[in-house]
């Protein structure tokens, strides 16, 4: 994975970290302090499915509870629910709790479309995700977000939601 983040010309940091199987186990256990970040840095990712099978990769800051209606409007989609632990393993390769952006690299067609959290995405400092792992997140700079998710995915979205 650590060639593969290389390869994408971002800076970025690997923090191990006691194992982390949510967001919530995550702010609980004062993940984002370990990692040097505030809490509203703490990304969660979130694969989603709609009735015909399209993929959408959903990626917002661990404090918002994300309108799934705004989501499907902006995607196209007439309903969307959680993918499911099977889906995410055939898919991505991942499971709950440990999903990611970086899960794309090496299945950039793998989701129809990736929707992103506006402020992870702006503004200074870095925002985190799970690594390959429940023990591990990668740290990158917010800047950098916009451009990583449009190499790794070839429809981007963004949306801004209020905490």
């Amino acid at each position: 994975m650590e060639d593969r983040l290389d390869g994408l010309g971002v800076p970025w940091r690997l923090v191990p970290h006691p194992r982390i199987e949510t967001v919530r186990q995550g702010l609980d256990k004062g993940l984002p302090a370990l990692l040097g970040l505030k809490d509203s840095d703490l990304s969660k990712c979130l694969l989603l499915e709609d009735a015909g099978g399209k993929l959408v990769l959903l990626v917002v800051r661990a404090a918002v509870h994300p309108d799934l209606k705004e989501v499907r409007r902006l995607v196209g989609c007439r309903r969307l629910h959680l993918a499911s632990p099977e889906r995410l393993e055939e898919t991505l390769g991942s499971e709950p709790g440990r999903v990611s952006l970086f899960d794309l690299i090496g299945h950039r067609d793998a989701v129809s479309c990736l929707v992103l959290d506006r402020a992870l995405a702006t503004g200074p400092g870095d925002t985190a995700m799970p690594a390959d792992s429940h023990r591990a997140s990668i740290c990158l700079p917010k800047s950098a977000l916009e451009g990583v998710a449009r190499r790794l995915c070839p429809q981007v979205y963004f949306l801004e939601w209020v905490c």
